[in-house]
């Protein structure tokens, strides 16, 4: 199959959708809803160019290795290659600022990947298991647009310009076709056989042409097949001597013929050589398709019909068609899809009479009211009134008519929204404080049982308001009693709308987490029993590590910041010491010692001064005595003399 932004998986049960923002989507076609999503970390900065889907479900090579890879390249130059059993982006390739890449297609033994740039001829080959580039081939002078691969032989096929090239991986060969491209093939794919390419210009050739590749070949087209539109996808299938095409217009219709494939025995290319051929009407729109029954191999019986994705990319519906009538084995020459709420698909005409035939269509949108229309909210005495709005058979009656209702002319404006919503708000919060007190009464008391017992019911039946209403349930010792009694078969769909929720409103994580803590912790001898447990977990897995990657350097600025905001802090304190400080010596508030080291040393001299004077005047006085003492001795001894 060849899409640009969309494909169904090898195994026909599953699609896969990338949207503008890069995100990848995968839809489940039998349990018509989406399976899982991927986004890279620098899904905004980049935007999707094309991508290479190996294969979805889980198979294994001959080596036995699990293969279930998808390349993706992007406007930056990088192409990042994504385990989809695992959920994880194993690996990057390339480097930022590289040209666009232009073209993915994965070689025959599924471990090299070959990347074109839409501004460079060279075609570099990189191993899928190492991530280094270990080749390249030139495609020539010109360009390389779109490349695709053989999946026969190590054979690509480039879109050169206006041209379409043959080259051999192993060789560097090249063989160019004879015809051309103006603009570039806007679509080019291989037949399961290998033998044939098909190739459709890029939107001004309205015709589908027939290459056979085979070595021996002509290089001219052996069919030229005008078509009515502008061509944009295509499918085919070879089996039994018949080369049957689907192909997907621009515009949302689709067509398929049958051509043979031994072309020898045919003397005429172009419609004359077409055996049969259906055209398909919708009025939503085909997105994408393939030739054969949902969960069908690709090599199956031709003429067994197609589905076909149709609506919006990111809601598709899918639904399977019928291209002969189930009475008569005749081929319908025109056929109208049915939209996603019908069961039915109307033919208009066929190719044995005029009578219309119903063929029967297998419906499997996963929404029924895919592409209704906003209904119209007015505000009529602070109360929101809604309006469905007008269909468009409807509409040009409505314009002619002049509008009696006020409400139904105009929407209201953002402010009288917003002042609708304070008042709203104004309410909540008056009665907020007599809802507390009696909340205990009306509040409704969950136990475990009835828990267990609603939750069942709410995954079986979709009822995503009851599952809310479970959920909104945050007491600890029933959260764990409920997710206890949880059945083994609700524990992975309860885990996957717990993860989807969680993903939607991030802000809910306190509550969320508590659901999915329980669950994993008391279920955790069931889950360890699952052969893909890695794969039915990749989507949690994938949130855990998006939000931890950041945890690091989230725990180093918050220690940075602590330890900034107390050095802050500090100062502040010390300023306001300083402060009751200065205020207390200006109200004549005295310090008991004040210490000052100068002052200090100079009492202490002057101390020692003083001391040396009482000294020195202390002998003095003792000399004085003692002369005193001696004269009275000298006089006593001259007295005694006279006696």
């Amino acid at each position: 199959m060849s899409f640009p932004d969309c494909q169904f998986g090898l195994d026909n049960k599953t699609f896969l959708y990338i949207s503008g923002d890069s995100r990848i989507h995968i839809w489940d076609i039998e349990s018509k809803k989406e399976k899982i999503s991927y986004v890279d970390k620098n899904h905004l900065s980049h935007t999707f160019s094309c991508f290479g889907w190996l294969n979805y479900s889980p198979v294994h090579d001959a080596g036995g290795t699990n293969i279930s890879n998808l390349s993706v390249g992007y406007s930056d130059g990088t192409i990042i290659n994504w385990d989809l059993i695992r959920g994880v982006a194993t690996r990057s390739l390339g480097s930022i600022g590289s040209p666009c890449s232009s073209g993915i297609a994965y070689s025959i033994c599924k471990k090299n990947l070959f990347v074109s740039c839409i501004s460079q001829n060279i075609i570099t080959k990189y191993s899928l298991i190492s991530g280094e580039v270990i080749g390249s081939i030139s495609a020539g002078k010109k360009a390389v647009s779109k490349i695709v691969m053989n999946p026969k032989l190590d054979v690509l096929a480039a879109s050169c310009g206006s041209s379409i090239k043959l080259l051999e991986v192993e060789t560097g060969r090249r063989k160019k076709l004879e015809a051309s491209f103006p603009g570039g093939a806007r679509c080019m794919l291989f037949s399961p056989c290998g033998c044939f390419l098909l190739a459709a210009a890029n939107r001004s050739n309205r015709e589908i042409l027939i290459f056979d590749v085979r070595v021996d070949a002509i290089i001219t087209p052996v069919y030229v097949v005008p078509v009515k539109g502008s061509p944009i996808g295509l499918d085919c299938k070879s089996v039994g001597g018949i080369l049957e095409v689907l192909v997907v217009f621009e515009k949302g219709d689709a067509c398929v013929f049958q051509v043979r494939s031994n072309y020898q025995e045919v003397e005429s290319n172009g419609e004359e050589s077409v055996l049969c051929s259906t055209d398909f009407r919708c009025e939503s729109g085909v997105i994408a398709g393939f030739l054969g029954l949902v969960g069908g191999s690709g090599g199956g019986p031709v003429g067994v019909g197609a589905t076909f994705a149709i609506g919006q990319r990111a809601e598709p519906a899918f639904v399977h068609v019928a291209t002969h009538d189930k009475a008569s084995g005749s081929c319908l020459s025109e056929v109208t899809i049915p939209d996603h709420h019908s069961a039915a698909a109307v033919s208009t005409s066929s190719k044995k009479g005029p009578d219309k035939t119903v063929v029967d269509a297998i419906v499997m949108g996963p929404h029924e009211t895919l592409g209704k229309k906003r209904p119209v909210v007015a505000l009529e005495n602070g109360i929101p009134q809604t309006h469905e709005v007008p269909s468009s058979s409807s509409s040009k009656k409505a314009k002619d008519s002049p509008t009696t209702d006020p409400a139904l002319s105009s929407e209201p404006t953002m402010q009288q929204r917003l002042d609708h919503l304070s008042q709203l708000l104004s309410k909540v919060e008056k009665q907020q404080p007599a809802a507390s007190s009696s909340s205990a009464l009306a509040a409704p008391l969950f136990t475990s049982d009835s828990l267990s017992t609603l939750i069942g019911q709410a995954l079986q039946a979709g009822d995503d308001p009851l599952l809310e209403q479970c959920l909104s349930c945050g007491d600890r010792s029933t959260v764990e009693a409920t997710a206890r009694r949880l059945p083994t078969q609700r524990v992975l769909p309860f885990l996957r709308k717990l993860v989807a929720k969680f993903e939607k409103r991030p802000t809910r994580g306190a509550l969320l987490t508590q659901w999915l803590a329980a669950v994993l912790r008391l279920h955790t001898a069931y889950l360890i029993t699952l052969p893909d447990l890695s794969y039915q977990l990749a989507g949690l897995s994938q949130l855990l590590e998006s939000r931890l990657a950041c945890y690091s350097r989230l725990s180093s600025l918050a220690g940075r910041l602590d330890l900034l905001l107390s050095q802050v802090s500090y100062q502040q304190q010390q300023g306001r010491q300083l402060e009751d400080s200065e205020n207390g010596e200006e109200k004549g508030f005295k310090a008991s010692k004040v210490y000052k080291e100068d002052t200090e040393s100079s009492e202490q001299d002057e101390e020692v001064d003083i001391l040396d004077k009482s000294a020195d005047s202390e002998l003095d006085r003792q000399d004085d005595n003692d002369d005193e003492d001696n004269d009275n001795e000298e006089y006593d001894d001259d007295e005694e003399d006279e006696m």
